[in-house]
């Protein structure tokens, strides 16, 4: 029997090698093995199918691989695999319009649908700003600074003449080709400083934030979003890779139980239990939800950027401390 570790750093080894061979898998991750509702300390790997591609079948998909040492070399032990059909996975309605707005309610880029308003953040100790996925405020990389961001989104009636919460601030590019693996899918909006009548720190049903946390398997989570309101669920990973429809490929992310619907794309993932923000929500199958790492969200949209737009501007964002 492997460990989470083992099972983990086996994940890693092959994760290329399967999505290349294999274009009908969405979904690479270690898990624990539950026996009667309850998880042991045995782990094997999850593999997530869309039956819908019919590229590869699944019977040449490995049930069992050779285990990867500390040393990540491939010994003689093997780990068993588990296919699953997840479906496609896809980005993610509390769909009123809401001043001032709490987290979990509608927003959207004025050209988008609708998504979540995850958290309301602070930029170098300054509040006034909204976190949620670069596909909910940035339209997937196709936006500019400025841009009019819409609470509530387009699909709930928001409209840029009445609704415009804030405008676009800064955003992490996601490398939509497939072959480069994104580890995050976010995005800021700046509302003001004078941000009170606007915006509010509390998040729908759950409370104001105290702390960000890394995430362990097993743990038990809630979060609070435009389509499914309020849920609770349980980490099934922290070291999943998916392919996510019109997004690309994302690696190192959180895979829970399937407790989002599309809309619900830039929620917050908080512990069960205590006011700590665990993840960003961005894609969702039906056998699953997967979400951006909280600490690896504001290390890359802090990172100074420097890069061309789609319509061919310059874009050049200065480094910049998120904090909660």
């Amino acid at each position: 029997m492997a460990t989470y570790e083992e099972a983990s750093r086996t994940k890693d080894e092959y994760e290329n090698e399967l999505f290349e061979q294999h274009p009908n898998i969405v979904s690479i991750a270690p898990q624990l093995i539950f026996v009667e509702g309850r998880p042991t300390d045995n782990a094997h790997i999850v593999i997530g199918i869309d039956p819908a591609l019919k590229e590869q079948n699944v019977v040449d998909i490995p049930l069992q691989l050779q285990l990867v040492n500390r040393e990540n070399v491939r010994t003689d032990e093997i780990i068993a695999v588990e296919i699953v059909e997840e479906g496609e996975i896809r980005p993610e309605a509390w769909g009123a319009r809401k001043r001032p707005c709490p987290g979990g309610y509608s927003i959207g880029h004025y050209q988008i649908t609708a998504g979540t308003l995850g958290l309301h953040v602070k930029v170098d100790g300054n509040y006034g700003y909204i976190l949620s996925n670069n596909h909910v405020l940035a339209n997937t990389n196709n936006a500019s600074v400025g841009d009019a961001i819409l609470q509530p989104g387009p699909a709930d009636g928001g409209t840029p003449s009445d609704d415009t919460i804030a405008t676009l601030n800064r955003w992490v590019p996601v490398d939509t080709g497939g072959v480069v693996a994104n580890e995050v899918d976010c995005a800021l909006a700046f509302v003001g400083a004078m941000w009170t009548p606007e915006l509010t720190q509390y998040v729908k049903f759950i409370g104001t934030p105290r702390s960000v946390a890394a995430a362990t398997v097993g743990q038990r989570i809630r979060k609070a979003s435009r389509t499914t309101t309020l849920k609770w669920g349980g980490i099934l990973s922290t070291n999943a890779s998916v392919n996510a429809t019109g997004l690309g490929r994302f690696a190192n992310q959180l895979k829970y139980d399937p407790i989002t619907r599309p809309g619900d794309s830039g929620a917050t993932i908080w512990d069960a239990n205590a006011l700590t923000v665990l993840g960003l929500h961005f894609a969702t199958s039906a056998s699953a939800g997967y979400g951006n790492k909280i600490d690896l969200v504001f290390q890359h949209l802090g990172a100074a950027m420097n890069f061309t737009a789609p319509d061919g501007a310059t874009v050049n964002f200065p480094a910049v401390a998120i904090d909660i």
